[in-house]
């Protein structure tokens, strides 16, 4: 899909704190989320295209708010935000 060798996707898992595949259950295989296809299409523009170094990319990364804490702390805050919201309807109805 992207054109990229798989040691090169390993490569940038551990340069790039925004890319974090998941793993299905009793399974090796990494599972890539749209996200992180998007993120990986910025990073290979980047490094290819507009030649920046792999520090320059992350830079670049970070300046525009892409970070790995989006994916998980992001999700986690929304969803205790929507479990509060629905307790205090549910308060509300009794």
């Amino acid at each position: 899909m992207l054109e990229l060798k798989p040691q090169v996707l390993r490569y940038w898992e551990n340069e790039f704190d925004q890319i974090k595949p998941g793993r299905g259950p009793n399974s090796k295989q990494r599972r890539y989320q749209q996200c992180d296809i998007e993120t990986l299409q910025e990073i290979k523009s980047l490094l290819r295209e507009k030649g920046l170094t792999v520090a320059g990319a992350r830079n670049y990364l970070s300046a525009q708010g892409h970070s790995s804490a989006w994916n998980g702390d992001f999700l986690r805050a929304g969803r205790a935000q929507m479990e509060k919201l629905a307790t205090e309807m549910r308060d509300r109805k009794d």
